[in-house]
C-alpha cells in the first residue's frame, strides 16, 4: 500500500526485450520447476511447459503495467477499497507448499472449513504453519472485540487472488526510511516488494488499525535473507511519526509484526495482544479446524457475504 516512483529502463525492439541480456534473455533462459516427489522430466508434457511459459509472461507483463518491476517505497501509504481486492479464488492444493520444501510436514497444504465470522472467506486453503497462525488468533478474537468493538477481521492475501492484474503490485510494501533495524543494525536495502500473507483488521469507534503478518516456515540462510521483510514491518510499527496518509487521514493505523514462526517460536501472538493494548492471557490455542480436502485438486474459496463490506 505504498506509493512508489519508479525505475524505468528504455526498450527499443521486440527482438531486444526477448533476446536483450537485460529483458528476457531467450538464448540463455532456463525455467526450473518445482513438481511433486517422484515427478520426472519425461513426466512434463507440452502443454504444461506451454502454460508455465505463458504464466511467466503474464506475470511479467503484469509488473511492466505497474511502472517495473522494482520501486523505491516512500513513508506516504495510500488507501485502497477493500472490497476491491479481497476477492474470490480459485487454487490446486498441492501436496505440499513449493515455496517451503526443507519442511514437508509443516508446509503440507489442506483446505478447512471456517465457520466463525472473522475468517473472511468460507475456506482456508493454508499450509499448517498458517493453519497454526489462523488457530493461535482465532483463541483470542474473542477478547479482541471487547476492545475493537466494530470489526475483528483476518484477511488472507493470498498470490492468487491477483496474479494477472495490476493489484497484486499495488498492494505489495517497499522499505523506506532508515536502513538501521531494531536490533541497531545495518539492513541491506531491496528494491522489490513484498505483500504480507495476512492482514488482521481493526475497528474501533475511533480508529481503524491495520496489523501485517507474515508466516515464515523456512530456517538457515534462507530464513536470514527474509529478515529484510521483517526489518520493514517493524520500522511500521516502531516509527508511527513518519508515516503520511494520502487524503491527510488521521483515523488510521498500520504496524506489522515479527515473523510467526513455528509453535509461535518468536513469540508474536503476545506482542499482537500488547501492539492491541491488550494485556496477553495464556489460553488454549491448539483449535481444531474441520478439514475438507487435502489432496492436488482445484478449490474455490469466498469472501463470506455476511460481513464484509468495508471501504
Amino acid at each position: 500500500m505504498v506509493a512508489n516512483f519508479n525505475l524505468k529502463f528504455s526498450i527499443s525492439s521486440m527482438k531486444e526485450f526477448i533476446y536483450g541480456e537485460k529483458w528476457l534473455n531467450a538464448n540463455n533462459l532456463n525455467l526450473f520447476l518445482t513438481v511433486p516427489i517422484g515427478y520426472k522430466a519425461e513426466d512434463i508434457t507440452a502443454d504444461e511447459i506451454l502454460k508455465v511459459t505463458v504464466d511467466l509472461l503474464k506475470e511479467y507483463e503484469v509488473k511492466f503495467k505497474s511502472g517495473y518491476v522494482k520501486k523505491r517505497g516512500t513513508n506516504r501509504f495510500i488507501g485502497y477499497p477493500i472490497k476491491e481486492y479481497l476477492t474470490n479464488y480459485n487454487k490446486r492444493v498441492p501436496e505440499y507448499d513449493t515455496a517451503n520444501l526443507l519442511n514437508y510436514a509443516a508446509q503440507k497444504v489442506g483446505v478447512y472449513e471456517m465457520t466463525e465470522d472473522f475468517y473472511i472467506y468460507d475456506r482456508a486453503i493454508v499450509n499448517q504453519l498458517e493453519y497454526e497462525l489462523i488457530t493461535r488468533i482465532s483463541a483470542h478474537v474473542e477478547q479482541l472485540k471487547t476492545k475493537y468493538n466494530k470489526a475483528v477481521y483476518l484477511f488472507r492475501m493470498d498470490e492468487n487472488m491477483h496474479r494477472e492484474s495490476i493489484k497484486s503490485e499495488k498492494l505489495k510494501l517497499h522499505q523506506y526510511g532508515s536502513r538501521i533495524n531494531r536490533a541497531d543494525e545495518k539492513v541491506e536495502f531491496h528494491l522489490q516488494g513484498f505483500q504480507p500473507d495476512f492482514i488482521l483488521f481493526l475497528e474501533d469507534s475511533n480508529f481503524y488499525f491495520q496489523i501485517f503478518i507474515e508466516p515464515k516456515g523456512m530456517s538457515g540462510d534462507r530464513f536470514v535473507s527474509e529478515l529484510w521483510k521483517q526489518d520493514l514491518l517493524l520500522y511500521m510499527t516502531d516509527n508511527q511519526a513518519e508515516m503520511e496518509f494520502e487524503d491527510g487521514v488521521d483515523n488510521v493505523k498500520i504496524s506489522g509484526l515479527k515473523f510467526f514462526t513455528a509453535n509461535d517460536g518468536q513469540h508474536t501472538i503476545p506482542e499482537l495482544l500488547k501492539m492491541t493494548e491488550l494485556s496477553y492471557q495464556k489460553v488454549d490455542e491448539e483449535i481444531d479446524l474441520l478439514m475438507i480436502g487435502d489432496s492436488s485438486v482445484p478449490y474455490s474459496t469466498e469472501v463470506d457475504d455476511k460481513t464484509f463490506d468495508k471501504e
